[in-house]
Order: C-alpha cells, then structure tokens, then sequence
C-alpha cells in the first residue's frame, strides 16, 4: 500500500475568504539548486507557481527551511521557559522590509506523530494562528490538479484578520513531508489571484492594492526526544510582513518576535494533561509569592540603610517555608456574566499597565460593539467595569463618565463604592505592607516608575509611587498601536 509522504497545496487567503488549489504530480520534480545555490540569502522572493515550477519551488521551500535551521548569526530574543526565542534581519529580495526572521525551539509534552498529525488539520491549525478561521480549509478550490504518486490531495490555508486596516492577501503554497514531520509554508505568485507584494518585480507588485498582498514564510519540524517517546522537540521558522504603510518594520517586528513563543505556549497548553497544568499552575504562585516576599524584605533592607538608628540592628526574621499563597480573588459580583467579567479583566490589566489612552482607544474602537458596552455611561455592566477599574489601578481610575446606576441584571448586587465626603482617608501603608498587598502587574509598575524617576537601586521607596502604581508614563502613538494590537491578540487567542 502506497503512503503519501508529501502533501502539497496552493492556498490563497484574505480577511473573510480563502481559496485553495490542489498540485498536479504528472510534471517531474527538478531539483531545488537552481532557485537557492545562486543566492546566498536566508529567504527566497515570492516565485510564479504553476505546473512547471511547483515542485522546484516545493523543493526549495524544504531546502530553504533546513538551511535556516542551520544557519548562524542569531540574536536571542528571550531563553525562558524551555523556550528559546531568536531573530535575525531577513536577506535576499525581502531586505529592504527591515523585519526580522524569527526561529524558535522548545520541547512539547506529548509524542512527536500526535502532535504533528493534528497540526495539519484545520482545527490543529489555530495552534499556530489563533486567528485563522476553520471554515476557510474546506472552500471551493482555486485551481484543480490531478494527484497520482507524489502528492497528498488534502488541502490547508490560514485566514488572517487585522482589525481596522485595509485587508491582506496571502496566496502561499503549502506542503508537508510526512516521513519528516515537516510541514512549510510560502508566499508565491499564481494567475488565479494575480499580483504580488511590493518587493517583488514591477509588472505585478501593483496589480493588487486591496487587499494588498502580504507575505509568510514559516515552518514547523516536530522530532521524538531521544530516549522519551512522550515528548517532542517542536522547531520553528517564521518570516512575515504585512507590508508598508500602514504597518512599520517597528511594529512588524513587535508581532513578529513573540509569535512563535505565543504559539508554542499554546502547544504546550493544548497537550499538558490537566493535572499536571494543576501542579504548573501551583509551582507558579509560589514563585509569585517567593517574589513578593523578596520584594518586600528588599524594602525594609533599604529603609533600613537609609534611616540608620542608634539602637544595634535587629537582624530581619525570615518567614517559615513554604512562603504562603496568594489569597484568593473576591467571588465575582452577582449577575455578572462570566465573558463580561473576563473581558474587563482582561482591559483593566492593559488600562493599568498603559494609562487612559488605552482605555480611550479601545472605547472608541469599540462603541459599536455590544461586548464593550461597559466602556460607556449608558451601558450594560458600566458599575461594575468601573469599580473593578479603582481596584486594579488605583486612586487615579477615575469615571470619564458620570457612573449610572449599576446594571448587573434583575437581582444584580451593586459593588461598594467608597466616599471621601462620606469615609475619612485611611492612613498610609507602610511601604513592606504596600508591596506585600500589590499584583504581580502592580509591582512591575513600581519598578517601571522608580526607573523613569531616575531613582537610585535600592533606595527608600517614596510613599506617592507606592499610592499611584497605575500612573505610568505617556504612552506615544506608535507604542499605544502595538499594545492595542497585543490585547486583541491575546483576546481571540482566550475566545
């Protein structure tokens, strides 16, 4: 019986549809030397796919992603979690975009054949990008072909969404090498969606202005541990560009570099059996807490050398182990759903780590939207949004709008809201009592703020920026951009 080892497939995708196109295999494959040995560049330019030149095109797409594996001049974005994160700037025909490329390599909890079989499939593919829509794999074809011996019929295609800019294009070939576990993707030119992306030649790169036409490079490899079948050692390519004006090398770059992180936490996620994300899980609060701790002895260390005493030192007396847990959340506000308290969670940690603007934005973005009806006055669940607000930022949330009555629902609690005509101001915390009560995220603002004040290390914290952790510097308009693009990111990847 005859096992497929190739599947290969011509894909074309754009914000709401996508076409497919199946490869014909009577052509003789040819090898993949004359497009890559003449050039010595890590990604080759967006070639004209059709009967003649797929299989050499195919080729090179496979040579091309194992002479990047094994490639040098790397930089290492980040080296955490099991995860190393590199980048390097592109050459070739897609130098001028200034976008790095970006490989990645972890290990996966799980065999190396499960995790590749359901890579390949249309839901297996969310993995890789959260924002494709399944619904896409299974539209009518852009081009048919026969396949005899060579290729496998099936068909795969990523359908891109990018809120609020002029739509994108991919048409790509895509092909898997099931002997190897290696499943490669690639921009690529084809009559049926004519065109291609500025860097390419003249006579095609406008022939396409909307959408316009993006490009993709990317690569998976997934290889058994050796000596332990239950895991996998999952190795990544990723080169894409959305291409100018509208998004910048800078703000690429900030999509592009954690990408292939985001998409190995969801791997790893994905194929974790549950207790074990349980004990995960607990391994991480006591972290938190240990980090907390040393926050606040840090403190009392430094108000210490800064207001010596006469009277001998009395040495700092360390808590018992195990440090305790954090305490846990309030239960949330009756009549609350729980999507609506997920989504305003989700808001208020990016409104406390990049000020109102964000909030601003986001409502403006969002006025339509009946999900975010919370943002305005008139609002379902507006009360709630805003006490929530005061809890994670501070003193400085304040209402852009008179709060209306609290609309949770028939039944719904109204959440307590303090006064200053009515309560007196309690007196101030002690800085280790301040630190010891603040978020993960509230801290990092604290030390965000001490380094922008210019403050020297280890010095005394002063009293205003422990009250006032949510009061970050301005963010400007190009940084706001990639935030707003990293919350949406991070909201349809939790949908």
């Amino acid at each position: 019986m005859f096992v497929p080892k190739f599947l290969l497939t011509l894909a074309a995708a754009v914000v709401a549809s996508a076409a497919l196109a199946q490869v014909d295999t009577t052509a003789v494959s040819i090898d993949a030397e004359p497009i890559l040995a003449s050039r010595a560049q890590d990604v080759f330019g967006e070639y004209e796919c059709n009967n003649f030149t797929v299989y050499q095109i195919a080729d090179s797409m496979f040579l091309e992603a194992e002479r990047i594996w094994l490639s040098e001049g790397w930089t290492v974005i980040s080296n955490s979690s099991g995860i190393l994160n590199e980048r390097k700037a592109v050459s070739g025909d897609f130098a001028p975009a200034n976008v790095d490329i970006t490989r990645a390599r972890a290990v996966v909890p799980a065999p190396a054949q499960t995790i590749f079989d359901y890579l390949i499939t249309p839901e297996g593919y969310k993995l890789i990008d959260p924002g494709s829509n399944t619904d896409d794999f299974y539209k009518p074809p852009l081009e048919n072909y026969s396949t005899l011996s060579w290729r496998d019929p099936r068909c795969l295609s990523p359908d891109t969404v990018i809120s609020g800019f002029t739509p994108r294009r991919y048409v790509t070939l895509n092909g898997v090498d099931q002997n190897a576990r290696l499943f490669v993707s690639k921009s690529v030119q084809h009559r049926g969606a004519a065109g291609c992306s500025i860097y390419g030649p003249a006579s095609c790169n406008q022939l396409e202005t909307n959408p316009v036409r993006a490009l993709n490079t990317f690569a998976v490899r997934v290889n058994p541990v050796a000596g332990d079948a239950s895991k996998a050692v999952v190795e990544l390519i990723n080169f894409a560009d959305f291409t100018a004006p509208e998004f910048s090398a800078e703000l690429m770059n900030s999509i592009v570099h954690p990408f292939l992180t985001d998409m190995i936490a969801r791997m790893e996620t994905s194929f974790t059996p549950p207790g074990t994300k349980m004990m995960q899980q607990r391994e991480f609060e006591e972290r938190i807490a240990r980090a907390k701790e040393a926050a606040r002895l840090a403190s009392l260390a430094a108000s210490a050398r800064a207001a010596p005493s006469l009277a001998p030192p009395t040495p700092l007396q360390a808590p018992p182990l195990p440090f305790p847990r954090p305490p846990a959340p309030h239960a949330p506000a009756p009549g609350v759903p729980d999507d609506v308290r997920h989504r305003v969670e989700r808001l208020v940690e990016f409104i406390q780590r990049n000020g109102p603007a964000f909030e601003d934005t986001v409502r403006e973005r969002e006025r339509d939207n009946p999900d975010f009806g919370f943002l305005h006055p008139w609002g379902r669940f507006h009360d709630y949004f805003e006490w929530r607000k005061r809890q994670v930022c501070g003193a400085t949330a304040t209402a852009t709008h008179p709060p209306l009555p609290f609309a949770g629902g028939h039944g719904a609690v109204r959440p307590p809201a303090a006064s200053s005509a009515l309560l007196p101001a309690p007196p101030p915390l002690s800085a280790d009592a301040t630190l010891s009560a603040m978020s993960v995220g509230a801290l990092a603002s604290v030390c965000k703020l001490a380094r922008t004040n210019g403050l020297a290390p280890y010095a005394p914290l002063p009293q205003e920026l422990l009250s006032n952790p949510a009061a970050l510097p301005h963010v400007e308009p190009a940084r706001l951009e990639i935030r707003l693009a990293e919350f949406y990111r991070h909201a349809a990847a939790s949908q």
